[in-house]
């Protein structure tokens, strides 16, 4: 990822595009709250919407190609997190927490079955699979929950019923662990 994100800085129009996002980015991790800016929180905000990109943006559409400078944003907020930050493990439980509580007064809250939720959550537990060195835990799934909503910007239509229903998924992943 980094080579190709040195390339494309190359390009002064696609230099300020990665810059963009990687402000929205540290905005967003650094401004909500329980959130904090470092690698777990990056890799977790990273996950979530490459899980969008994956399972709800159509292959090689026009939605698809205006993701690609996400990633290079991610990558820029990660290599600004602070070499000694730490993840707010407390903090993203307090978000965690909000959120579910915020889902439970919602009167058309998402209900899973345990069929998608089994699916869902293994789609989840893929992603972070794919790098064993990010731990699955609440500032990971928080930052997850962050990329997930970034991601919706980019959906061919309004309907964010697969990310939201990966919200609830993660909602309950963050229920199983321990404090």
């Amino acid at each position: 990822m980094r080579a190709g994100v040195v390339d494309q800085l190359a390009d002064e129009e696609m230099r300020q595009l990665l810059e963009q996002h990687r402000d929205r980015i540290v905005g967003l991790l650094t401004e909500t709250p329980g959130l904090s800016l470092d690698e777990n929180t990056c890799a977790g905000f990273l996950h979530g919407f490459m899980t969008v990109a994956a399972y709800f943006v159509p292959d090689d559409s026009v939605y698809q190609q205006s993701m690609f400078p996400v990633l290079g944003g991610t990558y820029l907020a990660a290599i600004d997190a602070p070499p000694e930050a730490t993840p707010n493990l407390a903090g993203a439980r307090r978000f965690l927490a909000d959120l579910a509580a915020a889902m439970d007064a919602d009167p058309d809250a998402v209900i899973l079955s345990t069929a998608q939720r089994a699916i869902l959550e293994e789609r989840i537990r893929g992603g972070f699979a794919t790098t064993p060195d990010v731990p699955i835990d609440h500032a990971t799934l928080a930052g997850f929950i962050v990329g997930l909503m970034y991601a919706t910007n980019f959906l061919p239509s309004d309907d964010a019923t697969g990310p939201i229903m990966l919200i609830a998924t993660v909602r309950q992943i963050a229920d199983d662990l321990p404090t």
